[in-house]
């Protein structure tokens, strides 16, 4: 599909037509206003900037496939009118049938042309268009190019004609109305050498006076909007005992009058069949496949465009934007369609199980609760993914990892010497996957209710309760501090990046002594790893504090003290992370004082999130249809772990005194398990 603001189809409607339908001659486009889905207020095209490509097609319904293509046309531009003549070439498949239907409906012209300047005329404003006076509001197309002209069954610009001769079988004209074409069925039989050719008729255009009509765009598009829902109407009403054609009826165009004619045909093949095969019904071919459901059923759900663009494409974009309204029932009756059950006037339970048991809209659900639920799972802020690395687990055991000095320095390699060999030490870290999930239904009564959105926040309330679930995860880990390999805590003396005292709350001189810490950092052979932190981590208390340290650019010393103007601190380009989880309750180890600094997870490993299999999403998985249950199952799953990797990467100050020189470990140190 192309960008709706790039592409439009101008239609005009029929007056007269022959048995043959070789020639067409006639006007495509009266100068007047049209509506268009991708604009909120009728359209107008500006003919004067309309420009003639070099050779226009004669398609048929605007598909973009040479099996379409019946002939080609020249264009005639007029100030105020398009006009068309040319041929429809009688050898082609598609071409005979379009002749022998239109015995019975009345084909029209229709001709998409690629927008290249388009402005909104605001309401109350006029202007001369076309040759006549327009009041807005409506969207001005400016510029665009003729691309091609193609026959359809139905228009929306009532005010142009269509005029089809032929060589054969023309109608007598109504003498009250030279435009109006007399007995289709019966027209009167000429020897072929004594017709003549029927040339098109002149169009005259009179020109704008100062006291002519303005013309309501709005009104005319309205006009039109209100033709087509009394035409559906009544090719409802025409084919109610043919239920599975009515669809196909109203999408192609289909008279009312058309319709009658082929119910009542129907009927009568019907009568002369045998007792046995009464009940054979005629199924029209489905307008929708699976795909096209599915982007309807996204676009139902706030998917964005550009990735259901990207995921079927555009000409199931295309189809699906016109469906993107679709209730949950209309999702029901099309995936019964596609495999061909026929469905009665009224949605009953056994209907609804075997769509759910037999069709692929289970299936389809399950695929748009999970991008549903990806699009909330990836605009909730998770704190977590700066602070740790990422990485993938390949089961559910515990996997080993490999520490920053764990390998040791190279060392120098003599000539014919034998190259040394790394040995893994205490220090390999570990990482274990666990899995989280949880289940829901889409029940009957959701269905019955024809309650789509009621099924849809649910996925989206497992996205956002999956981004949050990494949080929860990994600071109570963290705030668990527990015990690592060598037998110490995360946070500890031992490890060198642990701080407690009255002089370590939130401060100046105490983020000066935190990064000197973080700076003496060695690895196992006693080196210098030369990482400064990155990250200040802190309560939501302490928020507005530790931005005031971070971010003011001078100092105001007291008249006690002398020290420099500069805030040195602003300099190191630290980044301040706030996070309610640090002193809420819940979480045993909470502090509304303490706070952290951590480096850059690309340049030392912190904490790290290992996805099962590199699955770092939630996914939503279909069950069966069971019985136990008045509705289909879908299970929504997370698998993953988070653990601590190397303690030099990070450091912990109380923010006050404590007991002890070092934190202890929380009972569960060793458990991922959250609510």
């Amino acid at each position: 599909m192309s960008d709706p603001t790039k592409f439009f189809h101008l239609t005009a409607s029929a007056d007269s037509l022959g048995s043959d339908l070789k020639h067409v001659e006639g006007i495509a486009y009266s100068g007047g206003a049209f509506s268009q889905w991708w604009s909120a207020d009728p359209c107008v095209t500006d003919l004067e900037g309309l420009e003639i490509a070099p050779q226009i097609p004669l398609m048929y319904n605007h598909i973009n496939d040479p099996e379409y293509r019946l002939g080609e046309i020249s264009v005639t531009k007029t100030a105020s009118a398009l006009m068309v003549s040319g041929g429809i070439d009688p050898d082609s498949d598609k071409a005979a049938a379009i002749i022998a239907a239109g015995k019975k409906c009345q084909w029209q012209l229709s001709h998409g042309a690629e927008i290249l300047e388009a402005v909104s005329v605001p309401e109350e404003e006029e202007r001369a268009i076309n040759g006549r006076q327009m009041k807005g509001p409506f969207t001005l197309i400016k510029r665009a190019i003729l691309r091609e002209v193609s026959v359809v069954a139905i228009g929306a610009d009532a005010d142009t004609s269509l005029r089809i001769a032929a060589g054969f079988n023309i109608p007598t004209h109504n003498k009250n109305n030279p435009h109006k074409g007399g007995n289709m069925d019966n027209p009167t039989r000429e020897n072929p050498a004594d017709v003549k050719a029927v040339k098109p008729e002149t169009v005259k255009h009179e020109p704008v006076k100062d006291n002519q009509p303005v013309l309501d765009a709005k009104a005319a598009a309205e006009a039109a909007v209100k033709a087509e829902r009394e035409r559906v109407a009544g090719v409802r009403d025409a084919l109610k005992d043919c239920p599975a054609m009515v669809d196909k009826a109203i999408s192609a165009g289909w008279s009312v009058d058309y319709c009658s004619d082929l119910a009542a045909n129907v009927k009568a093949a019907m009568a002369g069949l045998p007792q046995a095969t009464a009940n054979i019904m005629v199924k029209n071919q489905p307008q929708a496949d699976a795909s096209v459901l599915e982007a309807a059923l996204e676009f139902r759900a706030g998917i964005d465009e550009k990735n259901i663009l990207a995921a079927h494409g555009e000409q199931v974009v295309e189809q699906a934007d016109k469906m993107r309204g679709i209730s949950l029932k209309e999702a029901l009756i099309a995936s019964c369609r596609l495999k061909g059950i026929s469905v009665g006037v009224t949605m009953d339970q056994d209907t609804i199980r075997a769509g759910f048991s037999t069709t692929d809209l289970p299936a389809i659900l399950s695929n748009v609760a999970h991008k549903a639920m990806l699009k909330e799972f990836n605009s909730y802020p998770v704190i977590a993914t700066r602070l740790c690395s990422v990485g993938d687990l390949a089961d559910y055991k515990e996997a080993y990892r490999v520490r920053l000095s764990d390998v040791g320095n190279l060392e120098a390699v003599p000539v014919g010497g034998e190259v040394p060999q790394s040995t893994l030490t205490e220090e390999v870290a570990t990482n274990k996957a666990e899995r989280y999930a949880k289940s829901f239904w889409l029940d009957e009564a959701l269905i019955v209710n024809d309650d789509l959105g009621a099924f849809l926040k649910i996925p989206r309330f497992f996205g956002a309760r999956g981004a949050r679930l990494i949080d929860q995860i990994f600071f109570k880990r963290l705030l668990a501090n527990p015990a690592q390999s060598d037998g110490q805590n995360l946070f500890s003396a031992a490890h060198a990046n642990f701080l407690t005292g009255s002089s370590c709350a939130l401060s100046i001189d105490a983020m000066k002594t935190m990064r000197t810490l973080f700076l003496k950092q060695v690895d196992a052979d006693g080196e210098p790893i030369s990482i400064a932190p990155k990250f200040l981590l802190v309560p939501s208390s302490l928020e507005a504090a530790a931005q005031e340290i971070v971010q003011s650019a001078v100092l105001i010393a007291g008249s006690g003290s002398v020290q420099g103007a500069t805030n040195v601190i602003s300099k190191w380009g630290l980044e301040v992370i706030a996070s309610p989880y640090l002193e809420n309750p819940k979480y045993p180890g909470n502090s509304s004082t303490g706070w952290y600094m951590f480096a850059d997870p690309a340049q030392v490993d912190t904490f790290e999130i290992g996805f099962l299999k590199g699955q770092r999403t939630p996914t939503v998985e279909r069950g069966q249809f069971d019985l136990s249950h008045f509705g289909v199952g879908y299970r929504v799953r997370f698998d993953f772990g988070i653990r601590e990797q190397d303690h030099r990467g990070m450091t912990f100050a109380t923010g006050v005194a404590s007991s002890s020189s070092s934190a202890e470990p929380s009972s569960s140190s060793s458990s991922d398990s959250s609510d």
